[in-house]
């Protein structure tokens, strides 16, 4: 009996490892930015999926520079805009190509750059339909 269920275990196993697939991992198709609102203290990003975006303040003028990567920008959306909110005076959007090696595919990313009346902290958070970034003097 004992050699019946090592048969058994031995076909179960072997059953699940050919249907395992093995090879390079499925692209995501890059992200859609739909939209951008800004208000008094809050940026909020629409897009086709969650991001997770990197962030970093440049001085002189300041700006908060907000960088997507895999994503791409709607064709509807305005590429700049002027805003006068008391922390964020104006932004701008551009799509860039990202590419680290000559291996690799080219990546597209979308950059973000508010331009700012006041130095800041900022913190972002990824929601459903994108992230967000709060702004705090």
């Amino acid at each position: 009996m004992r050699l019946f269920h090592k048969i058994i275990l031995g076909l179960f196993c072997l059953s699940i490892l050919a249907s395992c697939q093995i090879g390079e991992p499925e692209q995501i198709p890059p992200a859609t930015v739909k939209k951008i609102e800004v208000s008094a203290g809050e940026i909020n990003v629409y897009a086709s999926r969650s991001l997770k975006p990197g962030a970093f303040v440049l001085y002189k003028p300041i700006r908060l520079i907000i960088t997507i990567n895999n994503a791409e920008l709607d064709k509807k959306i305005p590429r700049q805009e002027e805003v006068n909110q008391p922390l964020v005076k104006s932004y701008e959007l551009k799509e860039t190509i990202i590419k680290a090696t000559e291996e690799e595919p080219e990546k597209k990313a979308v950059q973000i750059t508010l331009y700012l009346n006041k130095n800041i902290t900022y913190r972002i958070s990824s929601t459903d339909y994108g992230f967000q970034v709060a702004l705090e003097e």
